[in-house]
């Protein structure tokens, strides 16, 4: 189970992509944090691996990736809004206990006590232990075919009825700490 310690740390608003590269090493070596609201403006959160950031029709977006049975898919196609969280190490538990537990059957923050702040411009929270967070409001939405996963041995383990979605968010507030650098930990393989 993850830490249940109170951390708060103070962010500062930034540009959307001021800190891409450092967002997707840290997706890359310790994943991240999605965390989405369903109808009722109740918030779920969930691991996520694959992140991409780039630029579409002249603003910032963030495209995440979420299976069709996942209960934050349900919660993206209601809302269409998320906050996506950067996490560093130390909250490694806390991401390994999302990725592994549905939010159908468990209310995940409530469970964690992960404390969480008001987005300014999207219903779905950031999360307090957040080094680097963006709030993002989907913009296109997009289902990855079975024949672009390369891993096509892996396929036999999904049904194909249940694959990802992707949805592009445009950026429309982010936030980091002061040097956010500094609460990373070198990466354990180069980029």
């Amino acid at each position: 189970m993850a830490s249940r310690s109170k951390i708060h740390l103070k962010r500062f608003k930034i540009n959307a992509m001021d800190y891409s590269k450092l967002s997707m090493e840290s997706i890359r070596f310790n994943g991240g944090l999605l965390c989405t609201v369903d109808k009722k403006g109740r918030p779920n959160i969930m691991t996520i691996g694959w992140l991409l950031s780039g630029v579409a029709w002249y603003r910032p977006v963030l495209s995440v990736f979420v299976r069709k049975l996942r209960k934050s898919y349900f919660n993206l196609e209601e809302s269409g809004e998320f906050t996506v969280n950067i996490v560093n190490e130390k909250c490694g538990k806390l991401v390994h206990f999302c990725g592994e537990i549905t939010g159908h059957k468990v209310d995940k923050l409530k469970y964690l006590k992960v404390g969480l702040i008001p987005s300014e411009t999207v219903q779905a929270p950031t999360l307090q232990k957040s080094v680097i967070s963006y709030e993002c409001k989907t913009i296109q939405v997009t289902d990855v075919p079975p024949a672009y996963i390369h891993a096509q041995e892996d396929l036999k383990l999904f049904d194909p009825n249940l694959f990802w979605r992707a949805y592009f968010g445009e950026v429309t507030a982010a936030y980091a700490v002061r040097n956010p650098e500094k609460y990373f930990s070198r990466w354990a393989y180069p980029l």
